[in-house]
């Protein structure tokens, strides 16, 4: 049994990049020279977290595309903006050069 394969397999089972369980390799690796018993508890521990992995990547690319498809949004309604004066200040050194922002009265 080849650890980097069984990896492979239980990563494209779940759908999950390779590189999100390479970490596993070495635990995969001990559990092909363990003895039978220890070897599937071993192998049920990697499988239940490659799937909670998967269920973390899965929750993650879902937000980011949300954040990304908002960001779009929020885009179309800012663009044609142009900031105030006040806010444009901010943006670039004062006359002493401290580039902190104006001091509201």
């Amino acid at each position: 049994m080849n650890p980097s394969k069984i990896l492979a397999a239980l990563c494209a089972h779940y759908e999950l990049p390779l590189d999100k369980g390479q970490k596993l390799v070495p635990l995969i690796r001990r559990a092909t020279e363990a003895p039978e018993p220890v070897k599937g508890r071993i192998l049920a521990l990697v499988n239940r977290t490659l799937k909670r992995e998967a269920e973390r990547h899965k929750a993650y690319l879902k937000e980011r595309d949300l954040d990304e498809r908002m960001l779009g949004v929020v885009a179309k309604v800012v663009h044609p903006w142009t900031p105030p004066n006040w806010l444009r200040s901010w943006s670039r050194d004062d006359e002493s050069g401290s580039g902190e922002a104006p001091r509201l009265a």
